[in-house]
This record gives structure tokens, sequence and C-alpha cells, in this order.
């Protein structure tokens, strides 16, 4: 990957350049890079693991998969200086060095939680904090001053500046009141039932169409919809490639992106008698939403709107159709 600047100047995320880390590792011990970190010490989950690229390499900058307790093993590394369970993991030095300022990165930055700076590999961030930053709102952020952890799992890629959002409520609900009261916040019940939040409109409409399209972008030429009380089904078909996607109204319904081995939660809502709002989460290894609307005209023709926020897949899913009614006869 060519620099587009001269490298030691000006801040740039770069997870080319931790990709070619993982692979120096793993080069040089010889062991898998999810091996290697727990030979090192660090007791995360059996549940974890890293996506490799197409020469088998682990992928470093973006593909740990893991459980919220395995990033705060990892968070609570740093925060005890290079130490995980009473065994170091880190030289006291470098692990201090990891967690501070090293370059700014101000003007990179989208919001103020990820314009505080950067160490290596860590994200400096508000209230004298650092953190380990996943992609769309998954957070090991630690605040040293009030010895307190954050974790989060979130997908805030439909969202633009959704990760603030969250410390903005966690500085609010949470930091900002240890100090005002005695009281210990229960957050396992504040936590029960955040999850996927099902699309909900309150009024259903049955359907049973087919419709064929014109040429467009996404390669959509044909789509079947049935529609009822509790959700529907709809059947995409890209020239040879055919999806099914179940989803429910007030709840999820769960299937499959066959093409791409990607599990998904679907719901959807109306918003009057003409336009259905589909949207389906992504889960598993890509992290992600993909939202569909539907517009019902009268003279028999739809509209199709598909937006994705997964990276770098599922292309297809972006962009306008227009179709026809298929009558049969």
């Amino acid at each position: 990957t060519t620099p587009s600047h001269m490298p030691g100047t000006v801040f740039s995320y770069d997870t080319s350049a931790s990709h070619v880390l993982a692979a120096l590792v793993e080069k040089i011990t010889g062991k898998k890079l999810i091996d290697y970190v727990r030979d090192k010490g660090l007791k995360i989950s059996d549940e974890a693991y890293f996506i490799t690229d197409n020469e088998n390499v682990s992928q470093g900058g973006s593909g740990l998969l893991a459980l919220p307790y395995d990033a705060l093993i990892m968070a609570d590394m740093l925060m005890n200086n290079g130490v995980s369970d009473g065994e170091r993991v880190l030289s006291d030095k470098f692990a201090r060095s990891m967690t501070l300022f090293q370059v700014p990165n101000h003007a990179r930055g989208a919001f103020p939680a990820e314009q505080q700076g950067y160490g290596y590999h860590v994200w400096r961030t508000q209230r004298n904090g650092f953190m380990l930053y996943g992609l769309a709102g998954q957070l090991a952020a630690c605040f040293p001053d009030k010895n307190l952890i954050l974790v989060t799992t979130a997908d805030a890629t439909d969202r633009k500046g959704g990760v603030q959002l969250i410390f903005d409520a966690f500085f609010d609900e949470i930091y900002d009141m240890l100090d005002k009261s005695s009281e210990v916040v229960n957050l396992d019940d504040a936590a029960k039932g955040l999850g996927l939040a099902a699309l909900n409109s309150g009024e259903t409409y049955d359907v049973n169409k087919t419709y064929i399209f014109d040429d467009n972008k996404m390669g959509l030429t044909s789509l079947v919809i049935t529609t009822g009380h509790s959700g529907g089904m709809m059947r995409l078909i890209f020239g040879d490639d055919a999806q099914d996607i179940a989803f429910g109204f007030g709840e999820q319904m769960y299937g499959g992106f066959e093409k791409y081995n990607c599990p998904y939660a679907a719901s959807a809502g109306w918003c009057g008698s003409k336009n259905l709002i589909i949207k389906i989460n992504l889960i598993g290894e890509f992290v992600g939403k993909i939202f569909i609307q539907l517009y019902f005209s009268e003279n028999g023709e739809l509209t199709v709107f598909m937006r994705k926020t997964e990276e770098s897949k599922f292309n297809e899913y972006s962009g306008f159709a227009q179709g026809s009614e298929q009558e049969f006869i």
C-alpha cells in the first residue's frame, strides 16, 4: 500500500500497517496470532479468533472476533501497565507508552472522542482516557482517573456520530455521577432488553406480488414479496443468484446470506400503505446493516432503494431500481 504522505509526519489511520505487523508476528514466531496472544498470558476465551486473508495471514488490523469479556481482559491488562491476572504480559515501559499521547490526530478525527491523540494502536479519548477502538462502537475504553473500563459491542455504521453518542451517554449517566451518589448502578439490569431493535409501525398490509426490473447498477432483475400481519418474505434475484430475506413486524426474523456466509436479523415497518422499510442487521464477521425501501405505486410500478453500511462487501445492495408488476395468467 503506497503511503499517502511522508511517514512519521501527519497521523493517518492505517489498517494495512496493522495487517503487516500481524504477518510479521506469525512469520517470526511460527504461530497463529491468536495462539501467540494466548501464549503471552492473556486468558481470552476459546471463542476468540482472527479472520484470515487469502494468504492465511490473520487480519490483525480488522479481523478479531471476540467476546466483550475478551476486550475487557485486554483493556484491564493495559490499565495495569502490562499485567494480566497477576502475570506480566508486556513490559511496564512499553505498556505505558502504548496508551500515552504519541501523535496528534485532531485534524483527522471525526468527533471529540477520537480527536484526543493516538498511542501505539491505542486511541486517546476524553476524560484522560484511552481505548481499544473497534469499528462502529466496539469499544474497550479505559479511564484511569476513575479506575473504570467501559466495554460496548455496537453497530453505529448507519448513525453518523453514533460512537460519540455512546460516550456522551456514558459520561452523563455513569462517569459524571460516580462522585455525586453512593448508589451503585446495576448495569446488568440496565442492559436487559438492549439489543437489535426491531422496526414496528403498528400497521400492516397484505402484499403478494412479483416485479421485474429495468437495467440497474445493482443487477437486480426481479423481486417477489409476500407480507402479512406478523411479517413477510422477499426474494431478490440478481441474474442467476437469488437471496431470500425473511422479516418481522415488531420482531426480528433470522436467516442468512448464502453468498457471504453471513447470518442476519431483519425487521420491517410500513410508512403508510405505499412505503415498506426493511432493516437487515448483519451478524458475525461482517459489521453493518442493509436498508431496503420499497415504494408501491398505484400503477403497478415498484421503486426500490437499497443502502448498505458494511465496508467492502454486499455492493449489490446499494442503489436504485425501477420495476413493474409481473402478471401471471
